[in-house]
C-alpha cells in the first residue's frame, strides 16, 4: 500500500495504490487540479482509476474531480466524432485515466424530491446575496451561509450528472446499490477493498446524513420565492455537448468556477471567521464544523500491519466513535497508524487533546497552504504535547515560498522548528509543493 499526496492548494488530493489498483481521494480546488494534477494522471492514463473516492462536497475536495469528469467527457466526445470519420482536434486537457467507479455520498440521493429545486435555487442565489449589502458581522454570516449552501451544492449535482448512466456511466456506491454509503452499526457493512488494502467505513453516520438534509430542507423552505423565480436549472446540456467536439466550450468545472465568482461578495474571505469575533481559538468545537463537514466519508485502510486512516473534513469524536464502533481500538481506547490524513486540513475545530493522546501515527499529513490559517498553529501543538515517546513526521503539501497564504505557513515552518527542537529531534519534517509519497 502505497500513499502520493498530490499538489491541491487549501484542499485534498492523494493518490493511494495498492498492488496494480488505484485510487483517487478527493481532488482539491479546480486550478491545482487542472495545472498540476490531471497532466501527472495522463501519464498513466493506460491504467485506470479503479476507484475515485470523494469524502464530502465542499470546492476543495470536489472541484478537481469537476475537472476530471469534464476531461473524460471530453475525451469520450472525441472518441466518438472520430469513430464517425469527422475531422476534429483533440481536446485541449491531457486525458485522463477512465475511471471505473465512485464512492460519493450523492446530493441527489441526501436530497431525495428536493433536488431539482436546490439546482434551480442556485441560479438565483446571487441575487439573494446582492441584497445583502451590509458590512456588519451577522450579515456577513448570513451571507457566508447561503454562498456555502449555494456553490457545494451546485457542484455535486453538476458531478453527479457528469458521472450518471446519461453521460459517463461510471458506477457510484456499488457495493451499496448506488445506495448511500453511511455507518450503521447495526447493519452489515459490505466488503469495501482495493488491492489487497481492506477499508472500513467509520463514518458518516446516518444522522450526519439526515443533517445535512435538514439543512438543505431548511435553506428551501426559506427560499422558496427564489425557487419559483427560476426557470432552468444551471447545468449543461448534455445534447450540446454531444453535437460536436468543438461544442465543448463550457466545462462543469468552469461553470462552477463562474458561479463561485458570481456569487462571491465583498469581505467573504479566508478572514470571515476572525470578523465574526472567533478569533480566539478553541480545540474539538464540534458545533462550529459544518454539516457537510460531519457527513465527511472516512475510512481506516489496513494491508497487512500497515495502516492508513482517512479522515476527510470529519471531527475528532466522530473518528473515535466510528473506529470504537467497529473495534479497531486496542484495550487502552488508542490506536496507532502508519499514516494520518490530519482531519480538515489541521482546523482546530476538528481536533481535540483526547484524540490526538488516543490515535498516533509514524507520518501525519497536512494538505492545506495556510487559507483560513489552516493548519492552525495550535493542532501543531496539541499533537506534538500528546506525543511523549517515539519518533513521528509531519509532512506538509505546501512550502512557505509557494503557498498563496505564505504568511501562515511561514509561521506553521517557525512552528514546527521549534517543536522538533523542544521534542530532543524526534520529531521531523518536510514542507512539499510537488507530488511525494509517504513511507
Amino acid at each position: 500500500m502505497q500513499l502520493t499526496v498530490l499538489p491541491s492548494a487549501h484542499g485534498d488530493c492523494l493518490l493511494l495504490e495498492s498492488g496494480k489498483k488505484r485510487m483517487l481521494i478527493d481532488g482539491g480546488p479546480d486550478h491545482s487540479f487542472r495545472k498540476l494534477v490531471l497532466p501527472e494522471l495522463a501519464k498513466s492514463n493506460d491504467r485506470p482509476i479503479d476507484c475515485v473516492y470523494l469524502s464530502h462536497i465542499d470546492f476543495d475536495h470536489i472541484g478537481g474531480l469537476l475537472v476530471l469528469v469534464d476531461a473524460l467527457y471530453a475525451w469520450r466526445v472525441y472518441g466518438y466524432r472520430k469513430e464517425k470519420g469527422d475531422d476534429v482536434g483533440e481536446p485541449a486537457m491531457p486525458r485522463p485515466p477512465e475511471v471505473l467507479k465512485v464512492w460519493h455520498n450523492a446530493f441527489t440521493a441526501q436530497l431525495g424530491d428536493n433536488a431539482a429545486l436546490v439546482a434551480s435555487a442556485l441560479a438565483n442565489t446571487a441575487e439573494t446575496l446582492s441584497a445583502l449589502t451590509a458590512t456588519d458581522a451577522s450579515t456577513m454570516a448570513i451571507r457566508a451561509y447561503h454562498q456555502d449552501l449555494a456553490t457545494h451544492t451546485g457542484h455535486a449535482l453538476q458531478l453527479t450528472n457528469r458521472i450518471g448512466a446519461g453521460q459517463l456511466g461510471i458506477k457510484v456506491n456499488p457495493e451499496y446499490k448506488a445506495g448511500l454509503m453511511a455507518f450503521d452499526d447495526e447493519v452489515q457493512q459490505p466488503a469495501l477493498k482495493l488491492g489487497k488494502a481492506k477499508f472500513t467505513l467509520l463514518g458518516p453516520t446516518a444522522e450526519d446524513l439526515k443533517n445535512l438534509r435538514r439543512e438543505w430542507d431548511d435553506w428551501l423552505r426559506d427560499n422558496k420565492a427564489a425557487v419559483r423565480k427560476i426557470q432552468k436549472a444551471s447545468r449543461i446540456d448534455a445534447d450540446a455537448l454531444t453535437s460536436s467536439a468543438d461544442a465543448f466550450v463550457v466545462p462543469l468545472e468552469m461553470e462552477a468556477r463562474m458561479l463561485a465568482e458570481e456569487l462571491s461578495t465583498p469581505g467573504l474571505d479566508a478572514s470571515v471567521e476572525d470578523s465574526l469575533g472567533s478569533s480566539a481559538k478553541e480545540l474539538g468545537l464540534r458545533k462550529k464544523v459544518t454539516p457537510p463537514n460531519l457527513a465527511s466519508l472516512m475510512f481506516l485502510v489496513e494491508e497487512g500491519k500497515q495502516k492508513l486512516l482517512l479522515t476527510g473534513d470529519g471531527h475528532a469524536d466522530d473518528i473515535l466513535a466510528g473506529l470504537e464502533k467497529r473495534q479497531k481500538l486496542d484495550g487502552d481506547g488508542k490506536l496507532h497508524v502508519n499514516i494520518l490524513k490530519v482531519q480538515h486540513h489541521g482546523a482546530e475545530y476538528n481536533m481535540t487533546p483526547d484524540f490526538a493522546r488516543r490515535i498516533t501515527a509514524d507520518h501525519y499529513v497536512f494538505c492545506g497552504n495556510g487559507y483560513a490559517t489552516n493548519p492552525e498553529l495550535i493542532v501543531l501543538d496539541t499533537i506534538v504535547e500528546a506525543r511523549t515517546a517515539g519518533k513521528f513526521k509531519f509532512w506538509f503539501n505546501s512550502t512557505p515560498e509557494k503557498a498563496a497564504y505564505s504568511e501562515q505557513m511561514t509561521k506553521v515552518q517557525a512552528r514546527v522548528e521549534e517543536l522538533a527542537a523542544a521534542t530532543g529531534g524526534r520529531l521531523k519534517f518536510e514542507f512539499r509543493d510537488d507530488p511525494f509519497r509517504v513511507p
